[in-house]
């Protein structure tokens, strides 16, 4: 439970600290004295939403800091953020810029950590809380919290088995959408091995271009030789080897003493022609040039298969072509395995839809079952609330598609007479109070967080309803700690603890109410006024606070 709040300056509370007892403790001053900056305060350290505005004016920092007694363990909080003692600490501070910091133990944590951890501990009921009434999913919660942990073992069970079904489905679909993809990634792998087959290792489109450069001049020189070997003997008039011989055939008519050197001379440049022509000839004899056209039509098409593999891997490089290939070889290993890993996810989903069909019937019933004991238990404290004439129900609507949550929508109804109306649609506020504490009454204790604190619950209620009603809050706080914020004189009498709230000038004040003081406070709230008759008054609902109910005689003196 809460042992102490300390405040510092967290709306128009510059500095209090409160301690609380078991049972119900009311919380009572004149609007605008600040007394919801106690209920600021706890929404601090239970990690509500805050802004600056939260802040005191005038000052830069706001603090809360709660004491609570435990016996429980948290399992998501680390060891030294675990109660010690049976005490645990929780710390929020806020400044005008925006900024906190959290802490529990005095280890600094996030603030999703200290909502987590304050809602094991504190609830609060606002008018906000009966807003979420109107809300189907919290109807969903409070029906299954009411339900046990029965219900809530087959509506985890539910969102086991369904959370296994989309996985596989969700793994199933993966499966195929990668299969597909390996598939077209890789269609030509074996195409592309097949074409390297006819090519030598480490051979890339540049150096075979080289090696073709290479042949295709070599080719070109020999054809340009072979033109101009056809020169020598075969242009117009026999050519330059005819011509040759025509001049050198006229040394024979010469005389003298340089004869012999030219026929000499004469016989070795026809010898050297001789000579140079049959060297052409086989340099550039067809053979050679057919043996070279060869080479190079086989240089062309191993470039041409080359080239087609990187075009049907659609890669650049020979490096980058091997690096595909070897992931091409993983992938057809993974896709022999496809059929394996496919019925695996199968099996797993077909065992999970089984799972799932089973925790949906296990859950419908659990829920029907729960909704009949909800009616009744909430009925019964509605009619102790001074509405008799009303009933509660709970309608479950069968959905075709299975959530998370389960397979029913929830409605709550409240029954008048004859008639019936969706609490959603048509509860006054008034009836929305009530319904919130029936239901918090008829919870198991066990689903109930060791404290709950209320802001003006019994608003839209005076009279005999209002003190009902407390009634009812003094039942529920035999069970869990009850801190409430109350308007009502009537239900502040029932209280086992009263704090009271003032404010002179800009100052608020909290302090413990008792004896004259508290008598005082309840005259305050009842006539305005501490005049003899209101405290009368206020001495009468102090001394008869125990009373379980009051009969009409008494319902002017409730009424004021």
């Amino acid at each position: 439970m809460l042992e102490e709040l300390f405040i510092s300056s967290v709306g128009g509370v510059k500095e209090a600290r409160l301690t609380f007892c078991p049972g119900l403790t009311v919380i009572t001053g004149e609007s605008g004295t600040g007394k919801s900056s106690i209920l600021r305060a706890l929404e601090m350290v239970s990690g509500r939403r805050v802004t600056a505005t939260a802040v005191r004016s005038g000052d830069q920092l706001a603090v809360a800091q709660a004491v609570f007694t435990t016996l429980q363990d948290f399992p998501f909080l680390d060891q030294p953020c675990q109660p010690q003692d049976q005490s645990m600490i929780l710390r929020r501070e806020f400044s005008q810029s925006g900024r906190g910091k959290c802490a529990i133990q005095d280890q600094t944590v996030s603030l999703g950590v200290l909502a987590q951890t304050a809602g094991e501990l504190l609830a609060l009921q606002s008018q906000f809380a009966q807003l979420a009434l109107l809300d189907g999913e919290e109807q969903l919660r409070l029906l299954d919290r009411f339900g046990g942990p029965e219900l809530l073992s087959c509506r985890q069970k539910l969102a086991d088995a369904l959370h296994r079904v989309i996985e596989a489905e969700r793994g199933l679909r993966a499966l195929t959408a990668e299969e597909k993809e390996l598939q077209e990634r890789f269609s030509n792998a074996e195409r592309v091995r097949e074409v390297l087959k006819t090519t030598e290792a480490g051979e890339s489109p540049e150096s075979l271009e080289l090696q073709l450069n290479s042949l295709e001049s070599r080719l070109r020189g020999l054809q340009d030789l072979k033109d101009r070997r056809r020169r020598l003997n075969d242009g117009e008039g026999g050519g330059l080897q005819a011509d040759l011989a025509e001049v050198l055939g006229g040394i024979e008519l010469l005389s003298g003493e340089d004869r012999e050197n030219l026929l000499e001379a004469r016989e070795q440049v026809a010898g050297g022609l001789d000579r140079l022509c049959r060297l052409l000839d086989k340099a550039a004899s067809a053979q050679a040039i057919a043996d070279l056209e060869e080479e190079t039509e086989r240089l062309e098409s191993r470039l041409g298969r080359l080239r087609k593999a990187f075009r049907l891997s659609g890669l650049s490089s020979f490096d980058q072509l091997s690096d595909w290939l070897k992931e091409a070889d993983r992938a057809s290993q993974w896709l022999a395995g496809l059929s394996d890993q496919r019925t695996k996810l199968a099996a797993g989903r077909a065992e999970g839809t089984k799972e799932l069909s089973d925790a949906v019937a296990c859950l419908r019933q659990k829920r029907r079952d729960a909704a009949g004991r909800l009616k009744t238990a909430a009925s019964a404290h509605l009619s102790g609330m001074a509405m008799e004439g009303c009933g509660f129900d709970v309608v479950l609507t069968k959905l075709d598609k299975v959530r998370a949550n389960g397979a029913e929508n929830v409605d709550f109804v409240l029954r008048r007479g004859s008639g019936a109306v969706s609490v959603a649609k048509g509860a006054s506020g008034g009836e929305l109070s009530r319904i919130l504490l029936a239901l918090q009454l008829s919870l198991p204790p066990a689903a109930l967080p060791q404290t709950l604190a209320f802001d003006e619950v019994e608003a839209g209620l005076g009279g005999r309803a209002a003190y009902l009603t407390g009634l009812k809050l003094k039942e529920l706080s035999k069970d869990v700690q009850v801190i409430l914020v109350t308007h009502e004189a009537i239900i502040a009498s029932l209280a086992d603890a009263h704090y009271g709230v003032t404010r002179q000038n800009d100052e608020t004040s909290v302090r413990l109410l008792e004896g004259e003081s508290r008598v005082a406070e309840i005259a305050r709230m009842l006539a305005g006024s501490r005049d003899e008759k209101s405290l009368a008054h206020a001495r009468h609902l102090l001394e008869t606070k125990s009373v379980p109910a009051i009969d009409e005689r008494d319902e002017r003196l409730y009424n004021n």
